[in-house]
């Protein structure tokens, strides 16, 4: 099972439609199909059942769609987070010193970097030479 099979899945699921799951998905009717039946054929159970024109989910389309739309919400965050590492908004640094005039020198600068990024946790430690 893979995320983008996950992902036609609960948009058709969302839509009520094959043909809209593609245009949102920029793929085509007959591959959003290819997905859900390859998807189907995984899990061995059917995820939709026809009623006139509209799909609608089986007890067991309802069970996927639920967690489908927790792991895409899950991985929908991962930039975000990562940006967030790499933009110094989030994260954890470690610090440490081996003398007093090195733990007051960095103490200013850490307090600076602390300012500056209230959301990196920094840790600072004075140790002995060698510990470190």
């Amino acid at each position: 099972m893979t995320l983008w099979q996950l992902k036609t899945f609960a948009t058709v699921a969302r839509e009520g439609s094959f043909t809209k799951a593609g245009k949102i998905l920029q793929i085509s009717q007959p591959s959003v199909s290819s997905l859900v039946i390859s998807l189907q054929k995984e899990l061995g159970v059917k995820l939709f059942e026809k009623l006139g024109m509209k799909p609608r989910l089986t007890e067991a389309g309802r069970l996927l769609l639920k967690r489908a739309e927790s792991v895409l919400e899950t991985t929908d965050k991962i930039p975000e987070e990562l940006e967030e590492v790499r933009g110094l908004k989030k994260g954890r640094i470690s610090i440490g010193g081996s003398s007093f005039a090195a733990a007051f020198s960095l103490a200013v600068i850490v307090q600076s970097f602390k300012e500056k990024h209230p959301g990196i946790e920094v840790i600072f430690k004075i140790e002995r030479s060698g510990v470190l």
